[in-house]
């Protein structure tokens, strides 16, 4: 018969759960602290249960009334949406204690079509307008916040194009033309799209 006496083994892992939020390809490192409030001496043995968690040490030893902090390094390449890991510290005689993870990798991603065209436009024959339409869409897993503009004022936004573009969503956009009180030439119009999230 083995008899084990357990009277004196205490501790705690803190904090008990952790929400990271990170993007693609971006490392961060999140602490956590071992304390021990009983009477006895303590080995823990750590451990995490996600291959792109990554401790800074396996094994804790804690004299009583001592307290070690110890990290985790996430790494989000290649991942996208949302995890769940546990953090667990373990001693044989003080039993095990888990600390949840949650991770959410947003991927920051739009694209552009159409909107490439050549205009000629003639004030003298009422030909002064021409609009140019394009589509975005978010192909990431994270709302965007979309700002638009162009070069020219006389190149002017008609329909909705700037603000909140959630993920999937796409959105026709259009804007015109109009050479009324413009000089003659050759000009070079753009519309800039960009995301001001990431």
């Amino acid at each position: 018969i083995n008899v084990t006496d357990t009277a004196g083994y205490s501790y705690t892992l803190l904090p008990t759960s952790y929400n990271v939020n990170m993007q693609a390809g971006q490392n961060v490192n999140r602490t956590f602290v071992l304390a021990n409030f009983g009477n006895r001496n303590l080995s823990l043995n750590l451990s995490v249960n996600e291959s792109f968690a990554v401790l800074n040490i396996s094994q804790v030893n804690l004299t009583p009334g001592s307290a070690y902090n110890f990290s985790v390094n996430l790494t989000s390449a290649g991942l996208s949406g949302g995890y769940s890991m546990n953090v667990t510290a373990n001693e044989t005689n003080a039993g095990q204690r888990s600390a949840l993870l949650s991770l959410f990798v947003g991927v920051y991603n739009f694209t552009v079509t159409g909107g490439n065209v050549n205009v000629v436009l003639n004030n003298n024959t009422n030909h002064t307008t021409e609009d140019v339409n394009f589509t975005i869409i978010n192909t990431g897993n994270t709302n965007l916040t979309i700002v638009c503009s162009s070069n020219l004022s006389w190149l002017v936004n008609q329909s909705a194009c700037s603000g909140v573009l959630q993920s999937g969503e796409t959105r026709a956009v259009s804007y015109r033309l109009n050479s009324t009180g413009v000089s003659v030439g050759a000009y070079l119009g753009q519309i800039n799209v960009s995301d001001t999230t990431a």
